[in-house]
C-alpha cells in the first residue's frame, strides 16, 4: 500500500488509491475470517 501510495502522490490520475484501498481491505478481512493454508508454504 505504501508503494501505492507514493505512485498516487507523483500522479493521481494513474492509480484508483480508493479502489485499490478497497482491494487490500477486502483481501485481509477474507483472511481473517476464512484462512486457509497457503500454497507457499506446501
Amino acid at each position: 500500500m505504501d508503494g501505492l501510495q507514493v505512485q498516487w502522490l507523483l500522479d493521481p490520475t494513474a492509480v484508483d488509491l480508493g479502489r485499490s484501498s478497497q482491494l487490500a481491505i477486502e483481501a485481509i478481512l477474507a483472511a481473517v475470517l476464512d484462512p486457509r493454508p497457503s500454497a507457499l508454504t506446501e
